[in-house]
């Protein structure tokens, strides 16, 4: 090939280089900014979306429900209903809504001058499907629900509570009258009632998220479905002073930022035309952007190309298609220079932008919302143990940790201290054992400190056994968490937050953890708790009851290394090596004159990049036995290519002291081994650096 067209050819493909990583980077960078847009947009859709279905949803059920209660009123009131038909409808229409329906009856006008009551229902009633009489119960012609739907015809029911079975009620009522007289008055009622609690089915939805919820509200702002069962037949309006999402909920906001969790929160609403109820779902959105692990491997690409359009660059300002001995130097140093600009990027990505890693099988928990969402979506649908949480819901025990200290004892054992305190807002029910277990504990003390005004609180000092991964040591971020299980283990029991103990619980601002914290090569980056659910291969023999899943509980603590200290005892012995391996490398000749001058013959190169190759190998070791980790960390290939970056140079003083004609080796001198000896090196450490950490 001549030289013109060599040349042309060059500066050919470095102007292809350069135009397309330019292109390329745009590109990428477009897709990085417009997809975050783009995901926020349709998680927003598809949330509008759903509220509508869910909302169509629940209309349609209300609309067959009131259609059912009217063609049974239409029935009596025209005669056409024996007394054994009208239990047998009963039974049948409770059978079609067993999920939702808690009773289907009828409550008859007192008859004869004793008032005489008769109200046949079939239902639930002590957790079983059963035929009974209201009349049994209470006195049925003095409740709102009975007086009003035989004053004014048919209606929604308002939520309402019913002492029987110390729950709230809501449901539709219409009277019935016979058809047969002048004037008619009304005969009795027909009523659909549900159980509030059973009615978080009807905004239930695995679309939600994590933590999202639905609620539904009463034509008079009452609460009919909601997570936390407290709220229900309540009225938003006395419930939205002390929370700034009912707040936001009381006033139709469709955003909120919710000072106690830093938190912003979607909220989308839709009208149930049938009953003029209100229902509203509450999205979490900072979901939507939960695997932060896409996002940093489209800002490592974005770096990839912006430097490969620079490196092209810079062959061209530099000629390099001139083979001149200035431009070859200097687009090697460019593309050392590049390289180290990579590194250092991916590194700095890395230590700033928090990884999901850790914490991608786990559901944080900031408020009491968000835990009754977590704990109720984390159950498999359509499993016993769903049905089961929402017909009998568990007894929660709020409790919090404060952790005083953290030190890790080895590569899998970390020290904890700290408290430990659970409160009992209703009482210590009977028969039941207060206090927590740490199953991951390989040694623990814990003894009470104190206990008071509904709370028990433990001291405790545990070494738990974690799985903690090194692999991007010296830029690695741990999680050290503490898992707890109920100390009463046979007790329908679930451990939930004490929310209430904490001033804040943004994960920002490390609630429960000791201000002053001392923790050597770590800096605390965040505290929350979170729910994750864990398969066991055992029952636990637990009355037979098989159990899919358990939703344990945690208190986590982030952790990201401080890499100064490592940074600088391992990185500048490599740095240091690395360049007397250069100075080795630039001296050599097979030049006479200069072999005298500068003393250079290959026996002395095999016995300096020995030397090195000690003092490596030393370091290494050293640096093994303080870890003390299976596998192979990153700063590790550091070692690895001084190792090959040393036999490599032992191997070309070798070849260049040879007799022999090799054009990369006696070109120049050894000219183009030295120009391509930093490229090379910090290109195969900007390879190994985008492979650990992508």
């Amino acid at each position: 090939m001549q030289a013109g067209t060599w040349q042309k050819l060059v500066w050919r493909m470095a102007l292809v280089l350069c135009t397309a990583s330019c292109l390329l980077a745009l590109g990428l960078t477009y897709r990085y900014v417009h997809g975050k847009q783009q995901m926020v947009q349709t998680a927003r859709s598809h949330t509008k979306y759903v509220v509508t279905e869910i909302s169509n949803t629940i209309n349609a059920k209300l609309d067959s429900i009131r259609s059912i209660v009217n063609a049974m009123a239409d029935d009596l009131s025209a005669g056409r209903l024996t007394h054994e038909e009208l239990l047998e409808q009963l039974k049948h229409t409770f059978a079609q809504d067993a999920l939702l329906a808690s009773q289907v009856g009828v409550a008859y006008v007192p008859r004869g001058p004793d008032g005489v009551l008769y109200a046949p229902h079939y239902g639930t009633l002590k957790g079983e499907a059963q035929f009974f009489q209201v009349e049994q119960l209470y006195d049925y012609s003095e409740s709102a629900w009975y007086i009003h739907t035989i004053a004014h015809g048919q209606n929604w029911i308002e939520p309402y509570f019913r002492e029987a079975t110390q729950e709230f009620m809501a449901g539709f009522c219409t009277s019935f009258s016979r058809a047969d007289v002048e004037r008619p008055r009304p005969d009795g009622v027909v009523r659909f009632i549900f159980s509030l609690a059973n009615a978080r089915e009807l905004v239930a939805s695995p679309v939600l998220g994590k933590t999202g919820y639905g609620f539904l509200l009463s034509q008079k702002m009452t609460f009919i479905a909601h997570p936390i069962q407290a709220y229900l037949g309540k009225n938003i309006a006395d419930l939205a002073e002390q929370d700034d999402m009912l707040r936001a909920i009381s006033q139709r906001q469709d955003t909120v930022q919710q000072a106690s969790t830093g938190q912003t929160a979607w909220i989308f609403y839709e009208t149930i035309p049938v009953a003029n109820w209100t229902m509203g779902i509450v999205f979490n959105p900072q979901e939507v952007f939960d695997n932060t692990t896409i996002f940093r491997q489209q800002q490592y690409w974005i770096v990839i190309s912006v430097l490969a359009g620079l490196f092209g660059l810079a062959l061209l300002v530099c000629r390099v298609d001139q083979g001149s001995l200035p431009a070859l130097w200097a687009s090697g140093i460019s593309a050392a220079v590049l390289c180290c600009i990579g590194i250092g990027s991916i590194w700095y990505l890395t230590v700033t932008t928090a990884s999901d890693d850790a914490y991608q099988h786990h559901t944080v928990v900031v408020d009491a919302a968000g835990t009754e969402a977590a704990l109720h979506n984390l159950l498999p649908p359509h499993s016993q143990q769903r049905e089961d949480f929402d017909r009998h819901p568990p007894f929660h025990v709020p409790t919090g940790a404060f952790v005083q200290s953290i030190e890790f004892t080895s590569a899998n054992n970390v020290r904890v201290t700290g408290y430990i305190w659970q409160k009992y807002v209703n009482g210590i029910p009977e028969k039941f054992m207060p206090g927590v277990v740490l199953p991951e504990a390989v040694s623990l003390d814990i003894t009470q400190a104190y206990q008071g005004e509904g709370v028990i609180g433990w001291y405790f000092a545990a070494t738990l056994r974690q799985q903690f991964a090194y692999a991007q040591y010296p830029f690695d971020r741990q999680a050290v968490w503490i898992r707890l299980w109920p100390k009463d283990f046979f007790s329908n029991t679930v451990l939930v937050p004490d929310f209430t103990a904490y001033r804040n619980m943004q994960p920002e601002l490390k609630p429960g953890l000791e201000s002053d914290f001392v923790l050597g090569d770590w800096e605390i980056q965040n505290s929350f708790f979170s729910y994750s659910n864990v398969k066991y291969n055992t029952y636990f023999r637990l009355g037979g009851y098989k159990v899919e899943a358990y939703s344990e509980f945690y208190f986590n603590v982030g952790l990201l290394r401080n890499f100064m200290r490592p940074f600088i005892t391992e990185m500048i012995p490599l740095v240091v090596v690395s360049f007397l391996l250069f100075s080795v490398l630039f001296i050599s000749t097979n030049n006479a004159q200069k072999m005298m001058v500068l003393g250079f013959s290959a026996s002395a190169v095999l016995g300096y990049c020995a030397a090195l190759f000690f003092v490596l190998i030393v370091k290494h070791s050293q640096l093994r036995s303080t870890l003390a980790v299976h596998g192979i960390v990153y700063i590790e290939y550091f070692y690895f290519v001084m190792y090959f970056a040393i036999l490599g140079v032992s191997l070309n003083s070798l070849l260049l002291a040879s007799d022999g004609t090799m054009p990369l080796i006696h070109y120049e001198d050894n000219l183009l081994v030295k120009i391509l000896y930093w490229p090379v090196i910090l290109g195969i450490l900007l390879i190994v650096t985008l492979c650990v950490f992508y």
